[in-house]
C-alpha cells in the first residue's frame, strides 16, 4: 500500500493488523462485537479494519465529514461499546441527540464478501504477477470500499491512497492517477464525469462504476479507452424478499423499477420511493424537507420570495396509515389528503354568513364548482378553487359556465 510517498508491504500490514487483533481481544472485543471506526481514509485505517475482521467482530464505519448529530445517531443505533478514532472527539460524543435523519445500517457478512471475491468480473486484478495499482477513491462509508480493498489485497495488488481523498475530482484526480500510475479504480458516475479519457493517464485500464445510476453518455465516452469497464450498481442490503411464482424462488425486492427486454437485459427506470442519490450517497428527500420546513426563518423567507402555491401545506395528524412492515403507506396518504386539507381549511378560515339576498347566487356557484371540479358535494364558500384541484384550464371552463348560467 502506498500513500504520500510512504508504503508498507503485505508482511508489515499483516503484522500490524495482528497486533491490533491481539489488542482488541485483550480489551474484551468478542465475535460479532460492534466496533466503530472513525479514522482517516489511509493505510492506518485498513490495518484497523483487518484487525477487527480477524477477531470475528464487526466494524461500523463513520465518515469523519458527517455532522455531529448523524455520527451520534449511528453510535446510538448500533449500540457499540468500542470506538476507534485518531483524534479527540469529546466535542461531539457527549450526548446522543434525537434526530429525524436516520441513516440505514446494513450488515455485510464475511461470506458475502468472500462470495464476491470469487466473481469472475474481477479477474483483471490477476492480470499481472506483481498486482495492479488500485486507487482508493470511495469514502469509508461505502460498502464498495470494503470490496475494493479486499479484492486488491487478496490478489496482491497495490492500494494507493491520496493525500486529500475528499477532493478526488477533476484535475486533482487526473494528477493522482498520473503521478501514481494508477491502473484501476472504483468510482461513482458523478466523480467520473469530472474527468475525460482524453486527458487521463494511459495507465488507467480498468474502471468499475457503482453506487448510482450510470448514464449511457459516460459509457460511450469511456468504453473505447479501457480494457475493462463495468457497472457494479446494485443494492447491498438484502433484507426484503418476494416469492417469484414462475421461478419458484425468492427474489430480493430492491425498491427499484425497471423492465426486462426479450434478450433478458434489464432497463433501469429509477426508484419507487422518494430516495435519490448524489455522488453515490443516499438522500431521503423527506428528511431534507422536514429539516428545512421546521425552521421558522425558512418559512418566513419562503412566504416572501415564492408564490403561495409553491409552499407546502403542513397538516398535523395523530397518525399516518402504515404498510405491514411499519413504513408509511404513501398510496393511502394520497387518498386522505383532500379530506385533511378540507378539514384544515374549514377550521382555520372564519365563516362569514352570506346575506339572504346572496344565498341563491352562492348556491348556484357552488353547484357549478361541484360540476367543474367533479366534487361529491358542494364546496364550502371559503374554499380556494385551486386547493380543490382546480387549474388554469378548469378556470376557463368555470368562467364560461358562469357567463352562460348567471
Amino acid at each position: 500500500m502506498r500513500e504520500l510517498g510512504l508504503s508498507i508491504t503485505y508482511e508489515q500490514l499483516d503484522k500490524k493488523s495482528n497486533q491490533i487483533t491481539r489488542y482488541l481481544i485483550q480489551i474484551g472485543v468478542k465475535i460479532e462485537t460492534l466496533v466503530v471506526i472513525h479514522l482517516n481514509q489511509d493505510m492506518y485505517m485498513i490495518s484497523w479494519i483487518l484487525g477487527i475482521i480477524k477477531t470475528g467482530s464487526i466494524y461500523v464505519s463513520i465518515n469523519k465529514t458527517y455532522p455531529a448529530e448523524r455520527k451520534n445517531y449511528i453510535i446510538k443505533d448500533s449500540e457499540v461499546l468500542y470506538f476507534i478514532t485518531d483524534e479527540e472527539c469529546n466535542d461531539w460524543v457527549k450526548n446522543f441527540f434525537g434526530s429525524t435523519v436516520k441513516p440505514k445500517g446494513v450488515l455485510i457478512e464475511h461470506k458475502n464478501v468472500t462470495s464476491l471475491l470469487m466473481d469472475p468480473r474481477y479477474d483483471y486484478f490477476k492480470y499481472k504477477d506483481s498486482g495492479i495499482r488500485v486507487l482508493q477513491v470511495l469514502f469509508i462509508a461505502f460498502d464498495t470500499l470494503l470490496i475494493g480493498w479486499a479484492m486488491a489485497i487478496t490478489n496482491g495488488s497495490t492500494i494507493c491512497f491520496a493525500k486529500n481523498p475528499k477532493f478526488l475530482v477533476g484535475n486533482y484526480l487526473l494528477d493522482v492517477i498520473k503521478c501514481n500510475k494508477i491502473e484501476a479504480m472504483n468510482v461513482v458516475p458523478s466523480i467520473l464525469a469530472t474527468i475525460s479519457p482524453n486527458n487521463c493517464s494511459p495507465t488507467l485500464k480498468y474502471l468499475e462504476v457503482g453506487k448510482e445510476v450510470l448514464p449511457n453518455k459516460l459509457v460511450n465516452i469511456w468504453k473505447n479507452h479501457l480494457k475493462k469497464f463495468f457497472n457494479s450498481y446494485g443494492p447491498i442490503e438484502t433484507e426484503h424478499f418476494i416469492f417469484h411464482p414462475k421461478l419458484q424462488k425468492h427474489l430480493y425486492h430492491t425498491g427499484d423499477q425497471g423492465c426486462i427486454l426479450e434478450d433478458s437485459k434489464i432497463i433501469y427506470l429509477g426508484r419507487f420511493n422518494h430516495q435519490v442519490k448524489l455522488r453515490g450517497l443516499r438522500i431521503e428527500l423527506f428528511e431534507v424537507e422536514a429539516v428545512i420546513l421546521n425552521h421558522k426563518v425558512i418559512q418566513n423567507k419562503l412566504n416572501k420570495t415564492i408564490v403561495k402555491f409553491q409552499i407546502l401545506n403542513i397538516i398535523p395528524v395523530d397518525n399516518l396509515p402504515c404498510t405491514d412492515n411499519g413504513k408509511t403507506n404513501y398510496a393511502k396518504v394520497k387518498n386522505i389528503i383532500p379530506k385533511l386539507l378540507k378539514k384544515t381549511i374549514e377550521s382555520e378560515i372564519p365563516r362569514p354568513q352570506p346575506k339572504s339576498s346572496n344565498v341563491f347566487l352562492i348556491s348556484h356557484l357552488q353547484t357549478i364548482w361541484q360540476d367543474i371540479l367533479a366534487l361529491k358535494e358542494k364546496p364550502d364558500i371559503n374554499t380556494n378553487f385551486f386547493d380543490l384541484g382546480g387549474h388554469s384550464l378548469l378556470l376557463l371552463q368555470l368562467q364560461k359556465k358562469i357567463q352562460l348560467q348567471i
